[in-house]
């Protein structure tokens, strides 16, 4: 309760502000009934003195360091019983008191103070249970809108209407989360101005802007925006406001619980298939929990910190990889390409979907990772370098694409370069091959190899892929390849010519020779 609202209870009609109305928006704390001398020691910030003034009613100096000492604490008001030991307030107090913008109220002659006390305390406690009524409903309806599934908007979007004012909640990295209309960008920056309730004023809106702290973990919190100043007028509001905050506090809390919990699950997944633990049919059952398609192209990103500072403790390091990792995960998620995001002991790993028939990677992710290096820089003060890979025609390649994205990552790091985008280079014929879509390596090999896979028997089909394999291998030498066959040299001889029947062709034949030794890597890179 300030002194305007003090004023209008009805009890309190009779009584005048006298002086320094400017201050009457102030809040009453607490009420003392006081007329000792030394009165002064014992006051308190946003406190309401009532007194008759009998201790200065000859005094005036001590009536004005009164006023003063009162302003400096921040105390709320002076209410003074006139026309018993005071006839009237001099001049020279009222003047003061304007000057300061304190509030002076004339008390009524025919009201004892502890009936002015009474009826103060008995407004003041009338006021905070409707406040806590408020809080109670309000909290209840915010509440069951979550427990209904609302989105955070639809919360918003209520929230608004209440207070008839926009407001949006962004996280811990100012990123816009929901809003009831259309959002309003705020700087990254202003996430270490608002840890705790702050108005900031934008000239380019001409808005001030109110920021509610909401904790999402014990370090993070997120902020409530409300597009306006909740000043002491808008003290209901301002209630309202701090009760939403309270329902999405505890609504973000348990879905950080089960986002991280889904973090770990993607991070395992993906960690058991480069590693190998799951067969490729195994692998390819899983994609679709992880939002990943086994026939999309993917260009494998793998990132790291160039030099956390050394300095830093293990557990600096660690909070810093955290927060890292945190923001990266949060900025690729809104953002228009898309991105999986993984992360293994010091790298964040990116699977990013590449369009249709793309060849260069760098063509469209480059400019992506430019725009992520400059905003690490800028919010983190530190660096941070990409190695990047080949476009992987399936999900199947990304575990030879985040090889290749290392080893690039490593180049990069071996000349000592900060804060770069490597690109991975081609060094040999299966790596070209990756380059090719998956459909046509199939295609390619299916057309090369149609006939002898046409043939019904398992084990016939099975000797001649090995013999024309091994053949190859050994530079068409038939000795060494009945050597390592362990079968003899006619045996060997009956199956070459076998093969050169059904592919309608001789096996000297240097064109043919090269059409089935790339057909036997495609075998291998497609594991068929």
């Amino acid at each position: 309760m300030n002194v305007a609202e003090l004023m209008t209870v009805p009890q309190f009609e009779t009584l005048e502000v006298l002086a320094g109305k400017e201050g009457i928006t102030k809040e009453i704390s607490t009420v003392t009934m006081m007329d000792a001398p030394d009165i002064i020691q014992f006051l308190k910030p946003g406190e309401l003195l009532v007194t008759t003034a009998y201790h200065v009613k000859d005094d005036e100096q001590s009536l004005l360091q009164l006023i003063e000492a009162m302003s400096t604490m921040n105390c709320t008001a002076l209410a003074i019983k006139t026309k018993r030991f005071m006839q009237e307030i001099p001049p020279k107090a009222l003047a003061l008191a304007n000057q300061l913008h304190f509030p002076i109220i004339e008390l009524p002659l025919d009201m004892s103070l502890n009936e002015i006390v009474t009826y103060i305390l008995r407004s003041m406690l009338n006021e905070r249970e409707s406040e806590l009524m408020l809080a109670l409903d309000t909290h209840k309806q915010f509440t069951q809108m979550i427990m209904k599934g609302r989105s955070i908007q639809q919360l918003l979007k209520q929230l608004s209407s209440m207070i008839e004012t926009p407001v949006q909640f962004v996280n811990e990295h100012m990123h816009s989360i929901a809003a009831s209309h259309p959002a309003y960008y705020f700087d990254a920056h202003q996430q270490r101005l608002a840890k705790t309730e702050t108005q900031l004023s934008y000239m380019d809106s001409k808005k001030t802007y109110t920021f509610i702290p909401v904790p999402i973990t014990e370090r993070n919190c997120g902020f409530l925006i409300i597009s306006t100043s909740l000043h002491d007028e808008r003290k209901v509001d301002k209630l309202v406001c701090e009760q939403a905050a309270n329902v999405l506090s505890f609504f973000l809390m348990k879905e950080y619980a089960l986002n991280q919990q889904k973090r770990n699950a993607r991070n395992d997944f993906f960690s058991k298939f480069l590693n190998g633990t799951y067969s490729s049919k195994e692998t390819i059952s899983r994609l679709e929990e992880f939002s990943l398609a086994a026939a999309k192209p993917y260009v494998c990103i793998v990132g790291q910190i160039d030099r956390i500072k050394s300095t830093f403790s293990h557990m600096q390091s660690q909070r810093l990889m955290d927060d890292l990792l945190d923001f990266i995960e949060s900025y690729v998620s809104m953002h228009t390409l898309p991105i999986h995001f993984f992360n293994r002991e010091m790298h964040s790993i990116l699977l990013i979907e590449a369009p249709p028939n793309c060849v260069r990677a760098g063509e469209f992710v480059e400019p992506f990772l430019r725009e992520l290096q400059h905003i690490i820089q800028t919010q983190f003060k530190e660096t941070m370098s990409f190695g990047v890979s080949n476009v992987m025609r399936s999900f199947l390649q990304c575990k030879a694409g985040v090889k290749e994205a290392s080893e690039a990552l490593a180049k990069g790091e071996l000349a000592q370069k900060t804060s770069y985008i490597q690109m991975y280079d081609v060094k040999d014929i299966t790596e070209l091959l990756h380059l090719i879509p998956y459909e046509n390596l199939h295609a390619y090999y299916d057309h090369t190899f149609h006939a002898l896979q046409a043939i019904k028997n398992k084990d016939e089909r099975d000797s001649l892929f090995q013999t024309i394999g091994v053949y190859l291998e050994t530079h068409c030498q038939i000795a060494e390849t009945a050597k390592r066959l362990f079968i003899h040299r006619n045996t060997v001889v009956y199956r070459l010519e076998k093969c050169e029947e059904l592919l309608g062709q001789s096996l000297k034949s240097p064109e043919l020779t090269l059409q089935l030794r790339l057909a036997f890597r495609v075998k291998q890179l497609l594991e068929l």
